[in-house]
């Protein structure tokens, strides 16, 4: 309650009390704005992370996911935050890709996050930018190739079973996002990458990192 009070509702941590504080988050909820109140509630599921790094904190994410659910409200709690996506499926997808990833991806993986989470300045073009960057990371820990179009090629080359219509279709998303002005460096202008695309190429590309890191997984070693 003195993290929520301090760091959420930024209070006088002298003027805390339990009972002010738990006004002040009723108020916050029943009052405030939506930035506010989802502010506050990421602000707890920090606060119980830190205190709580068990099932308890899982519980209480688990538990304001269905509420978001049930109200057809399009966030989800992605590990300790509320994150732009509508469906319970995304949410563990980009959660298991940031949990599972190699650590460049990862550090793409969780800026991504960090930005859609973002409510008062959402960036969408460097949400996706960094998404791409992460399945471009994950294939280059994989083949050593520099780029996500050699690095493509070099996983069917180097025999991962990965279907090859779906190294084509990456293959074509990495021309797309590498064209002139292409989503890949964040060079697109924010208008053009909507929170529409943003969350589907996040979803997409931590979908296409978790099949890589289990197709490499299961391999046989060389």
């Amino acid at each position: 309650m003195k993290h929520v009070w301090a760091e959420v509702l930024r209070r006088p941590l002298d003027e805390y009390s339990w009972a002010g504080c738990e006004s002040a988050i009723k108020r916050t909820v029943l009052q405030g704005d939506w930035v506010d109140m989802f502010e506050l509630v990421e602000g707890l599921g920090v606060a119980l992370d830190q205190q709580f790094p068990d099932e308890f904190s899982k519980q209480f994410r688990s538990r304001i996911n269905e509420v978001l659910t049930r109200n057809l409200v399009g966030y989800r709690f992605v590990g300790a935050v509320l994150v732009r996506v509508d469906d319970d499926q995304s949410a563990a997808e980009i959660g298991e890709a940031i949990t599972s990833a190699t650590d460049a991806a990862r550090s793409h993986l969780e800026r991504a996050t960090a930005l859609l989470s973002d409510r008062q300045n959402p960036q969408y073009s460097k949400v996706a930018s960094e998404a791409v960057l992460a399945v471009e990371a994950t294939v280059y820990s994989l083949t050593g190739k520099k780029t996500l179009g050699d690095g493509v090629k070099e996983l069917g080359a180097r025999g991962l079973p990965v279907h090859p219509a779906i190294l084509k279709a990456w293959s074509a998303m990495y021309g797309y996002t590498s064209q002139a002005g292409g989503i890949r460096h964040a060079n697109i202008g924010g208008e053009e990458v909507d929170a529409a695309l943003a969350v589907y190429l996040l979803v997409t590309c931590s979908a296409f990192v978790n099949l890589l890191t289990k197709v490499a997984a299961a391999a046989p070693a060389n």
